[in-house]
């Protein structure tokens, strides 16, 4: 058994949180993943940054699927109504890209205090509105099938040469 089957055998996923913007980490990583899942917010800036990676990613990697979810909301009405700008925009203009709305994450005050006390918001409140979004999001992921059963092999050399060096 390879390290790359050993390191993969406990988990059924694998999740890269990347910085946000169009760094060639984020791409690379993207590029390699079996799905993409992009966090947007209401700001006019994530929103063009979202749109911008999935244009690379689509251009130079001919990705076309995309999930996104909505953070930082007040309501679900909310984000779907961001999501449905988001959509209209790329459909307008990227024709064979397809995204959908995955869900959403409840704004919540609490978030900034737990990143300064350097803790897991969810330990430190685990009942507010965005612990139980963030629940049901990895309730709905984990549910699911995975996207891609097989791996192309650009992503298989991208994770061996990641774990096996």
């Amino acid at each position: 058994m390879d390290e790359l089957d050993r390191v993969s055998r406990g988990y059924d996923f694998l999740i890269f949180d990347t910085a946000a913007g169009i760094s060639a980490d984020a791409t690379y990583f993207c590029a390699a993943a079996h799905e993409t899942i992009l966090i947007a917010t209401t700001e006019p800036t994530s929103l063009t940054n979202v749109y911008a990676l999935m244009k690379i990613l689509h251009n130079k990697h001919a990705q076309k699927r995309f999930r996104v979810v909505i953070n930082s909301v007040s309501s679900e009405r909310e984000a779907q109504g961001v999501c449905r700008n988001l959509m209209a925009v790329t459909d307008r203009f990227l024709k064979d890209v397809f995204v959908e709305y995955l869900g959403y994450i409840l704004h919540d005050a609490n978030v900034p205090k737990a990143v300064r006390q350097q803790k897991v918001f969810l330990e430190l409140y685990p009942f507010s509105k965005f612990s139980r979004c963030l629940n049901e999001l990895a309730e709905k992921i984990s549910k699911e099938k995975p996207a891609a059963l097989l791996r192309e092999e650009s992503q298989l050399y991208f994770w061996r040469s990641l774990f096996v060096g």
